[in-house]
């Protein structure tokens, strides 16, 4: 009888009765285990607690040790309420549109509201464009579009938001021609306009020209930046051109 009612098999009984608990489920369970110990020692050595208890053989005690046990039970779990998991989490912005240097937090929000664990990670998917900390701050980089994370650490249900940082972008960043020869450069635009105008614009003609579609001419060797920029006042992108004299014809006297 004493190996069945011993302190360790005690606290097996109930922690398997609720295998999760809150911190005031872990107060009261300390009380109510220290409670029936003392109860225990009083049946053991027949005597009465503080003349609340009467002495008890373990004939009549038992029956009410068990009901003691279920009732810590039934406190504990009325008490604690148990683990509540989190079922969705959303994020208060599905997009967001940003110039380079600015920055917004995100809010993300998981359900139920009253969730044990409300614990969220951030994440970018391209830190060039956009990056994000612990606290849902978002900093936009450089132009761009990227996809910002929301985990919860309970379940690891996720939400997110499309980042749009505001700008132009280049699809070359370095260029080399011959002297003569062609190609087009693409500029991407990121904002909320309606309006794509770009300008084009080379800093040393003599080098190197671009006309209103993005087409690079090499015209003498040396290099030169082509620079595209939008009407909005963004950071313009820019593409370094080295052009390239073509090779030397051999004179009829040296062949």
């Amino acid at each position: 009888m004493e190996k069945i009612l011993g302190i360790d098999n005690l606290a097996t009984l109930v922690l398997l009765a609720s295998p999760n608990w809150t911190t005031t489920q872990i107060v009261i369970l300390t009380i109510c285990i220290i409670a029936i110990v003392i109860y225990l020692l009083a049946l053991k050595l027949s005597w009465g607690l503080l003349g609340f208890f009467p002495a008890f053989t373990w004939g009549c005690g038992l029956p009410t040790l068990i009901a003691l046990i279920v009732a810590t039970v039934l406190i504990v779990k009325h008490c604690g309420g148990g683990v509540v998991n989190v079922t969705d989490i959303s994020i208060n912005k599905a997009d967001i549109a940003l110039d380079v240097g600015t920055q917004e937090t995100l809010v993300a929000t998981v359900q139920p509201s009253d969730a044990t664990i409300k614990n969220v990670s951030w994440s970018s998917g391209d830190n060039d464009v956009a990056t994000v900390n612990g606290d849902g701050l978002l900093t936009a980089v450089a132009a761009g579009r990227t996809t910002i994370t929301v985990t919860a650490q309970d379940g690891g249900k996720t939400a997110t938001c499309v980042v749009a940082v505001s700008g132009v972008t280049l699809n070359k960043s370095e260029l080399t021609l011959s002297v003569g020869a062609q190609e087009t450069l693409v500029a991407t635009i990121y904002h909320n306009n309606a309006n794509n105008n770009v300008f084009w614009s080379s800093t040393d003609t003599g080098v190197a020209t671009v006309s209103s579609n993005g087409l690079v001419t090499g015209v003498m060797a040396g290099t030169a930046t082509i620079v595209v920029s939008t009407e909005y006042g963004h950071k313009p992108a820019m593409c370094k051109v080295r052009v390239e004299a073509p090779p030397a014809t051999a004179s009829p006297e040296q062949r």
